[in-house]
């Protein structure tokens, strides 16, 4: 990652409460657009894609398999192949989205006898939006909040078949 940048907030609620906040923003890791398979022969999958031009592709069912995985591709995905359109893709040339993260803190502080403060309580949620995203999608329909995203990118239509498979996973 290149950047992060983070914000802190802490705010005394009540006499023995105080919640705090961490809100973080981490930019994207760079990845290396991959074909399915084994493209050179040497035994390994490890292929940078060439990404074919559709305009410029003598064949039909290539071109039209190339505009589709351009369509179906997240946008930056597809941003980062139009820029490398007729050659083999560069090596980390493209980068994931940008990341999000919230924790959350809150400490009680119960008064003692005489208002001595021995003990302290503190509950923490790490990650509260990797929370609410998995609350408010579920296990199926995850949108990444708070996971900073790692690509295997797997681009077939970019060796002249017609799926993207860019997956998303957490690190």
């Amino acid at each position: 990652m290149r950047h992060t940048f983070q914000a802190s907030l802490a705010r005394r609620v009540a006499r023995t409460v105080d919640l705090s906040g961490v809100l973080r923003l981490v930019s994207g890791r760079p990845f290396t657009p991959l074909v399915e398979g084994d493209a050179n022969g040497d035994g390994r999958f490890n292929d940078r894609a060439f990404v074919f031009d559709p305009a410029a592709a003598g064949d039909t069912a290539l071109a039209a398999g190339m505009r589709r995985l351009l369509d179906q591709a997240p946008g930056g995905v597809r941003g980062c192949l139009l820029r490398q359109l007729g050659r083999i893709a560069g090596r980390n040339s493209c980068r994931t989205p940008w990341s999000p993260s919230l924790d959350a803190q809150a400490t009680f502080k119960p008064g003692g006898p005489g208002g001595s403060r021995r003990w302290i309580f503190t509950a923490v949620a790490q990650n509260v939006t990797a929370g609410l995203d998995y609350l408010l999608h579920g296990a199926d329909g995850l949108r990444g909040w708070g996971q900073p995203p790692s690509w295997t990118a797997r681009c077939c239509g970019c060796a002249g078949s017609t799926r993207w498979r860019g997956r998303s996973a957490t690190t």
